[in-house]
């Protein structure tokens, strides 16, 4: 469930958050993004990802708990 919600938040992020250049670096419409908008950004996305792998070990070690997985022989 707390995955569910980081990831629902990070989607939330991207689009009422902080704009970042829809396009490629060459293209006329192309801005270069605040400090801010980018360390928020990459912030965000280490929350999401701490989460992932968080979520992952926990789901492990509670199959683990239940038998219904060896993690070490």
């Amino acid at each position: 469930m707390i995955l569910f919600c980081l990831v629902a938040y990070y989607v939330y992020i991207i689009i009422a958050g902080p704009k970042l250049p829809p396009v490629p670096f060459g293209h006329p419409e192309f801005f270069v993004p605040t400090m801010d908008a980018l360390s928020f950004h990459v912030v965000s996305q280490k929350f999401v990802v701490y989460g992932l792998s968080f979520s992952i070990l926990w789901q492990l070690f509670e199959l683990k708990k239940q038998k219904y997985i060896d993690l070490i022989d």
